[in-house]
């Protein structure tokens, strides 16, 4: 007799897959990455957004890494790449708020 453990159900290809940003914002050698997720509320499919920060550096080897941590003196380029999400996000989020010119260039831009 073979027994199966239930998982999630999700599609074996949706376990395989890796999650990619729906957008990236870079200033100097920080990265904000955007990212949606879609669930299921009371049985209406609805979109979350999040981001997340990232410093790019290169090791002694000259091999690029990626840390969560930030140098003294980073602040600013952090704020203005969060400041680049936040906006972004609204736009997805909040799309009556936009005028007409920043929708060409939303679109110029994706």
């Amino acid at each position: 007799m073979t027994t199966t453990k239930k998982t999630k159900d999700v599609t074996p290809a949706a376990q395989d897959e890796k999650r990619k940003p729906i957008h990236t914002f870079a200033v100097d050698e920080i990265r904000i990455s955007v990212w949606s997720r879609q669930v299921e509320v009371r049985g209406e499919s609805r979109t979350f957004y999040s981001y997340t920060p990232e410093r790019v550096y290169r090791d002694g080897y000259g091999k690029v890494g990626y840390t969560k941590s930030f140098e003294p003196g980073s602040g600013e380029r952090l704020k203005k790449a969060i400041d680049q999400a936040e906006e972004y996000l609204l736009t997805l989020t909040h799309p009556e708020t936009m005028l007409p010119s920043e929708e060409r260039e939303l679109a110029a831009a994706a």
